[in-house]
């Protein structure tokens, strides 16, 4: 009995030891780590000369924008060749690049960004707009939201 414990032991612990990946996860495709909701709006051409950024996670947010009726992606990558961050934001089937800088007038380095289904109160915003808040390692916050026509980011200050 007692051998017959050891073996299946023995068996057991060399099935789940080769089972192991001992890859680095930025080892995995990118194509592979990115939701099919959001390669079949960008394809796959765009990780020719984008990759995700590592440095963000999550590396893409979600929200379901509209009470339902649009799903919007906000997905963080940088250009291959210069590193540059760039936003592809992703709403009813259509995708817009956006340089993070250039969008957001931030100069210092993403640090942290969220999902939120509402803003304060008194905003300016539209009511009930959901989007993303995010925050760069200056303190700056931005806020990103789809009032319907296109992408706006706000400087809540």
């Amino acid at each position: 009995m007692k051998l017959n414990f050891f073996l299946l032991v023995v068996v057991l612990s060399s099935a789940l030891m080769g089972c192991t990946d001992t890859r680095p996860s930025n080892s995995i495709p990118d194509a592979d780590r990115l939701p099919q909701k959001i390669l079949d709006v960008t394809g796959l051409k765009f990780l020719n000369e984008y990759e995700i950024d590592n440095r963000i996670n999550p590396f893409y947010l979600y929200s379901d924008c509209f009470n339902g009726k649009q799903d919007i992606y906000l997905v963080f990558i940088k250009e291959k060749k210069s590193g540059t961050p760039y936003l592809i934001l992703i709403d009813n089937g259509k995708a817009v690049l956006k340089n993070i800088k250039d969008f957001t007038g931030a100069t210092s380095p993403l640090a942290y960004a969220k999902e939120t289904n509402h803003f304060p109160s008194g905003s300016g915003l539209p009511e009930n707009a959901k989007g993303f808040v995010l925050i760069f390692e200056s303190e700056i916050t931005r806020w990103v939201y789809h009032d319907k026509m296109e992408w706006r980011c706000v400087n809540p200050s």
